[in-house]
């Protein structure tokens, strides 16, 4: 009888101890899914940018590895976006670069006030990158020390003949130069 008895004590013991476990283990989940962090935690983890700064449509930035999920980048930054670096984080606000995955990744400078809500935002590629068999694109952009942008895009389109062939009579070139800057609060403004 001691011996059954012990037994049903034993058994009792571990499996509250299970349910102890489980229900531990879900309040540690519902802990990460709150995501219970200021910005400035999250912005400290994020890399500096050396400045000048220049890619090229063509050249794909990969996303820096800090192990963030959607979830908390989208709480301070811009939603189904990975983090790249950060361009600068002073006494007024931070500018941060974000990869969008597109056609091709799309760079975009947001800035933040210092509790991480949204003052600007600027996308880096503006026009269409690639090729077909009427046009070809390009875009380009440079970040300067003093937090001036300039963005480049060239679209060069043409007609073919029936072999094919460029038609050179048909080809037209455009090319767009944009200047912006980020002001001392944060608002990325374009130069007109």
């Amino acid at each position: 009888m001691k011996k059954n008895l012990t037994i049903i004590l034993l058994l009792t013991l571990l499996s509250s101890c299970g349910k102890t476990t489980q229900k531990d283990n879900v309040s540690l989940n519902e802990k990460r899914e709150k995501i219970e962090y200021t910005f400035s935690e999250y912005s400290e983890e994020i890399p500096i940018i050396n400045l000048p700064f220049h890619s090229t449509c063509d050249i794909e930035l990969n996303g820096s590895k800090l192990g963030l999920t959607n979830k908390e980048i989208s709480k301070f930054g811009r939603k189904d976006c990975s983090v790249y670096g950060k361009l600068v984080d002073n006494e007024k606000y931070t500018a941060i670069i974000y990869l969008l995955p597109c056609d091709i990744v799309l760079p975009i400078i947001q800035t933040t006030d210092k509790k991480g809500k949204k003052i600007s935002e600027l996308e880096l590629h503006d026009g269409y990158c690639g090729e077909d068999e009427f046009s070809w694109g390009s875009s380009s952009f440079t970040i300067n020390k003093d937090l001036t942008i300039q963005i480049i895009d060239s679209v060069s389109s043409f007609e073919r003949d029936d072999k094919a062939e460029i038609i050179e009579s048909t080809k037209k070139v455009t090319i767009k130069h944009k200047q912006f800057y980020i002001n001392e609060n944060g608002k990325i403004i374009e130069r007109k």
